[in-house]
């Protein structure tokens, strides 16, 4: 029996930071596939780091974890103590191929919520066309 418990001590920690804080929703309600990013910054990381972006597809919903804590504590993480997250259009990312250079022509939406904006919303954030 201690063997178990000795188990789940050295496993839950590490199914609890694979699986993160998925509390966050985006929804898709633009009329294109769309890619995001979140940073503690007003403006997504350059050079980027990432290559594989999750795709949102046109209705849909993803759930973005927040693996290395939780939303809260990533809030107060951030420069502006909110969440600053970066929308990438799929069919600009396809056209130049390349993420650092939608960045450095500024080819994306930015939205910045606060932990009050983002709790009354239930933790939603919905991406429309502008």
């Amino acid at each position: 029996m201690n063997k178990i418990w000795i188990l789940l001590v050295f496993l839950l920690p590490a199914c609890i930071y694979e699986w993160g804080d998925a509390r966050l929703k985006i929804i898709n309600r633009t009329n294109h596939e769309i890619s995001f990013d979140y940073n503690i910054d007003t403006v997504p990381k350059y050079p980027s780091t990432k290559r594989d972006r999750p795709i949102t597809y046109v209705g849909d919903t993803s759930h973005v974890p927040e693996n290395r804590d939780n939303w809260p504590s990533a809030l107060e993480r951030s420069n502006n103590k909110k969440l600053n997250l970066f929308i990438y259009n799929i069919d600009s990312l396809k056209k130049y191929n390349d993420i650092d250079l939608l960045i450095q022509k500024g080819i994306y939406q930015r939205f910045s919520y606060s932990r009050e904006e983002l709790e009354k919303s239930n933790w939603t954030v919905t991406v429309t066309d502008r």
